[in-house]
């Protein structure tokens, strides 16, 4: 792939003359621009970013096809909208040229509908409009609501696709059609539109838009903000639980901020209430007055969700004896033993293993720990025979046409229990949830109430009392009295409060959105020689803002350690000088060049 012209080239080199073009231009300048940004901001070489931004398929031999057909909206008429969100719309309108709106809107506020409302003004203008969701899970019902848009033609693009489908979106996109929709996930940030007029990124908070693996580790997110100021177009970023980093520019002003603080169904917010009881445990996952409440609502028709981030039956299998877990020998991270497939299995790098009748190395019987989705629906089909159980998570729903319909018989269920995974608590309206309990780990409630956490509590005690008055309910095994300050403000509904806490503590550790971080991390077979290496890295550094090394997590890929170098700075400015520093140590260092390694800039996203 030919990138730029030189006028001079290094004399070693032989330039080789160009035979033929095999493809026509697959970048439009803007898309040029983005990578080059990419390359300096994230510290990545020119290939890897292409590798990601140009998928194989756009660089074979193969012609424009002109013949993909576009779904078309249905000219439905679309619900009015309320007072607030034609506040919100009139707000968002006023400026066509590039800025950051952030949207707080709380759970069935109505922020899809703000999105359908203006993408419909910039389709009248014919220009083109990029949406970004986090999960591919998440298009089924967008779908459904943009076909009510008059006159979209809307394309669609994510990595469950065949290739066909995703190249021929990919060649819409650079033919310089107009008054197209283009709903993507995190890979559709490289699409080449052109006259794009318009980015929304829906649930903006979300970790989906990070990529975490492989040698570029880029945040969809801060590359729409990038790309919407390419084009001089509104990035519009919505959620009901908005990230530290966006709340924390909203609050100093740097960006425009609106508030959808009603739900459009008119219900209020779920009743959150803390229920005291035992800690629950593999044999009773949940406490007899939980079971009266599910019984209830089930009794009166009602569905009930449940909101467990653990998939599988077991999350790990322990040993009393040795007091250890069965580790994965690849990644060093704890088997989950899965029932239905009776084998154990690594949620990190895949592997799986034959379930051993005792411990391996002491031959003491093990011991459960914990208990998954799997396990806590065969807890509800034993206590609850009569009434339908829906597990929503990624052991059980593989594909986009499972999510799909898994999804859709749920809406036609009446009374019913559904089960998942951080899957349920994105976008998804039933209109039947009366009651959601949050089965989150005591650690967490106690000791770590994190932002991730926080939003995965919010979002899916949202999924209640939409239509209906609702309860949303958190197990927890001590008294009222010791419940965190942090949670007291996410049973009050106040996320504001919550975030304003965390904020303080955030900015007096110099903490991001108030620091600048880069974690350098490399791969060795020999770990010792690696930390040696690391260690004496640092030292040359000669900076307090460079930290470790420590053991990443996983620890361990196949036969490489993982280890990192963390660097927190004041200022991008001086993680930058320090960067570059680091890498002149590393061309220098014959050890520390051999080794694989990678640069994650902002690594919490």
């Amino acid at each position: 792939m030919i990138w730029q012209k030189e006028t001079q080239h290094d004399q070693k080199f032989v330039i080789k003359p160009i035979e033929s073009v095999v493809t026509s231009a697959v970048l439009t300048p803007i898309t040029y621009n983005l990578i080059e940004f990419c390359t300096h901001y994230y510290y990545t070489h020119l290939q890897d970013v292409l590798a990601t931004a140009v998928p194989s398929f756009a660089r074979k031999s193969l012609k424009l096809n002109s013949s993909i057909v576009a779904q078309r909206g249905q000219h439905a008429q679309l619900q009015a909208l309320t007072q607030a969100q034609k506040n919100v719309v009139l707000t968002a309108q006023q400026r066509k040229n590039f800025h950051i709106h952030l949207l707080h809107g709380i759970t069935g506020s109505g922020k899809t509908r703000c999105y359908l409302e203006l993408m419909q003004n910039i389709l009248d203008q014919s220009g083109n409009i990029l949406l970004m969701v986090p999960e591919i899970n998440l298009t089924p019902q967008l779908l459904d609501q943009i076909k009510q848009l008059v006159g979209a033609k809307l394309f669609v693009y994510h990595s469950q696709l065949t290739p066909k489908k995703r190249f021929d979106c990919f060649n819409v996109a650079l033919s310089g059609v107009e008054g197209c929709i283009f709903l993507t996930t995190r890979s559709g940030i490289f699409l080449p539109i052109q006259n794009l007029k318009l980015i929304i990124v829906d649930e903006e908070h979300d970790s989906s838009y990070k990529q975490q693996e492989g040698p570029f580790r880029y945040h969809a997110k801060d590359l729409a903000i990038k790309l919407a100021q390419l084009h001089d177009c509104p990035c519009i970023l919505g959620s009901a639980t908005p990230s530290l980093k966006m709340i924390a520019r909203a609050f100093d002003g740097q960006i425009l901020y609106s508030k959808l603080d009603a739900r459009a169904t008119g219900q209020p917010l779920p009743d959150f209430r803390i229920q005291p009881g035992p800690r629950a445990t593999w044999t009773e996952p949940l406490s007899f007055q939980l079971l009266k409440e599910v019984r209830d609502t089930l009794l009166a028709e009602h569905q009930v969700l449940f909101y467990l981030n653990r998939r599988g039956y077991v999350p790990r299998l322990f040993c009393p004896d040795c007091k250890e877990s069965l580790l994965c020998q690849s990644c060093l991270t704890p088997f989950v033993y899965h029932l239905d497939k009776e084998q154990l299995n690594c949620h990190h790098c895949g592997k799986c293993s034959q379930v051993p009748t005792a411990c391996p190395s002491c031959q003491h019987l093990l011991v459960p720990l914990g208990f998954g989705t799997e396990r806590l629906a065969e807890f509800l089909r034993q206590t609850f025979p009569s009434y339908p159980v829906f597990v929503v998570d990624t052991d059980h729903l593989t594909t986009h046409k499972q999510v799909t319909e898994e999804l859709a018989a749920i809406r036609k269920e009446k009374a019913a229990l559904i089960i998942g995974t951080q899957m349920i608590g994105k976008g998804h309206d039933w209109p039947l949830v009366k009651l959601a309990v949050l089965l989150i780990s005591a650690h967490h409630l106690e000791h770590d109430l994190n932002e991730q956490v926080a939003q995965q509590i919010v979002q899916a005690a949202g999924r209640c009392g939409r239509h209906v008055p609702g309860v949303a309910l958190i197990p927890l095994s001590h008294d009222q009295e010791s419940i965190p300050s942090s949670l007291n403000a996410l049973v009050a509904h106040d996320y504001a409060a919550y975030s304003n806490q965390l904020l303080l503590v955030k900015k007096k550790e110099g903490l991001p959105p108030f620091g600048h971080q880069a974690k350098i991390l490399f791969r060795c077979i020999d770990l010792s020689s690696m930390l040696a290496a690391l260690r004496e890295m640092k030292r040359k550094l000669l900076s307090s803002s460079c930290q470790g090394p420590f053991l990443d997590y996983p620890m361990k890929r196949g036969s490489y350690w993982q280890a990192y170098l963390l660097i927190q700075c004041v200022s991008r400015i001086e993680r930058k000088q320090l960067l570059d520093k680091f890498q002149e140590l590393v061309a220098q260092d014959l050890l520390l060049k051999k080794m694989m390694r990678s640069v994650d800039i902002d690594p919490t996203g």
